[in-house]
């Protein structure tokens, strides 16, 4: 027989083979991995940051509060503040614009520099074009060239974004080009995207009262539900919420019964299902807390900030892709619901002894009468009340882009069809 020494040795040398991570592919693996590192940082150019804030900086904006209290007495239709998207025009002759050509060239890692963002208080402009000779004027502004690359926002998201554009676009754009040439001696052509003001605003519509309709609804809804639950507690104080009602028409009374509900959604499930994957809850709180982190660094690409350098020195990092593309985590609640929705679908079906079609499609839709109230009504508010509850210069790219096309494509939204039909028109990043 065998001794126990080499038995055991046996176990270790099957184990060994039987793992496909040994110590060697570990070693490739960092190996592989440091070397992209050295790759990528020795690919990425570093600039000076002397050479870096040569070029003209990508966002830039006026005061909003100050413009707005310097023009108290604009009308509902006047514009206050304008804000502009500006393509610098190409001119080979300009050192700088050969820097500026250089640096967006790498498109993997910099923003596009020739492409500025600004915003503009209408007055300040207008006091600086009168001050200006006609003939100055004319030279200063800059009529549009064939520019390769999208770079605004289809008029039509916008409310008034043509009228607009007819009125100020010619202010608008010799003011940008007096401070482009007396500053860095370039030139560039500057588009309206929208223009804003403390007195513009979407008038009230059906839409907007059929929001405050539902929403008033609902309030009643679940008033009147947990008073009909208190009232039918019969003395058992908090242990009537926690059983369940015998009665079907008691149970669709108390369904937006809110102490009933909470009580609901703070209990732990005893079956054998739910004890099994338990482990799940750990995952859910992890990636939950990854989302957030995700989202956190996408704040820096979604809204305008001033240090652009530090933000183009991340993407040479591979390791600051990790939070770069953290929103990616998102698309791990898919695997999970749809997960657990198989899970449940085949335990359901495992009690039956038999799949049929008639099964997949009450479970599919089950699915979306569970999600698409919910949903809709926040579309609803995206349509109507979003733009109407702040103010300020970036609100309407966000608010108003969604309220205008939430009202034409919110059916794409509700068939969850809105990644094929129109998607370059999307309603919102809720989906």
């Amino acid at each position: 027989m065998e001794s126990d020494v080499t038995m055991q040795v046996k176990r270790v040398d099957r184990k060994r083979k039987m793992n496909p991570f040994s110590k060697a592919s570990w070693t490739v693996f960092l190996i592989v991995l440091v070397a992209i590192v050295v790759v990528e940082q020795s690919a990425a150019e570093i600039i000076e940051l002397d050479e870096y804030y040569r070029m003209p900086q990508i966002y830039d904006y006026d005061d909003y509060d100050r413009c707005v209290a310097e023009a108290p007495h604009a009308g509902a239709e006047d514009a206050v503040y304008c804000v502009a998207r500006t393509v610098i025009k190409p001119d080979q002759e300009s050192s700088l614009w050969r820097l500026i050509e250089h640096v967006t060239n790498d498109t993997r890692r910099n923003f596009r520099h020739d492409h500025l963002d600004r915003g503009f208080c209408v007055e300040r402009c207008r006091q600086l074009v009168d001050s200006l000779d006609r003939d100055t004027a004319d030279e200063l502004f800059m009529p549009k060239f064939d520019i390769p690359f999208p770079y605004i926002i289809n008029a039509d998201a916008f409310t008034n974004a043509s009228g607009n554009r007819e009125r100020y676009g010619r202010l608008i754009n010799i003011c940008m080009n007096y401070a482009l040439r007396r500053q860095y001696n370039l030139s560039a052509y500057t588009e309206i995207e929208y223009c804003t003001g403390p007195q513009r605003s979407a008038p009230i519509d059906g839409l907007d009262i059929s929001f405050l309709v539902i929403s008033a609804l609902i309030v009643g809804l679940v008033i009147g539900s947990t008073w009909y639950d208190h009232h039918t507690s019969k003395q058992l104080g908090n242990e009537h919420y926690k059983k369940d009602l015998p009665c079907r028409k008691t149970m669709v009374l108390t369904s937006f019964s809110l102490v009933r509900n909470w009580y609901r959604l703070m209990s732990r499930s005893k079956d054998q299902l739910n004890e099994d994957l338990k482990f799940f809850q750990a995952i859910r709180f992890f990636t939950f807390c990854l989302v957030v982190v995700g989202h956190c660094g996408d704040l820096f690409t979604a809204t305008s900030f001033a240090n652009t350098y530090g933000r183009e020195a991340e993407y040479s990092n591979p390791l600051a892709h990790i939070l770069i593309n953290g929103s990616l985590i998102v698309q791990s609640f898919f695997e999970m619901s749809g997960f657990l929705l198989s899970i449940h679908f085949c335990t359901n079906q495992a009690k039956m002894k038999k799949i049929s079609w008639a099964a997949i499609f009450v479970t599919v839709a089950y699915r979306y009468i569970r999600l698409t109230p919910a949903y809709a009504y926040i579309l609803l508010l995206h349509a109507t009340w979003l733009p109407k509850l702040q103010d300020g210069p970036f609100w309407p790219r966000g608010a108003e882009v969604e309220r205008n096309l939430c009202r034409r494509n919110w059916w794409t939204n509700l068939l969850y069809v809105n990644n094929y039909v129109n998607a370059d028109k999307p309603v919102s990043m809720l989906g």
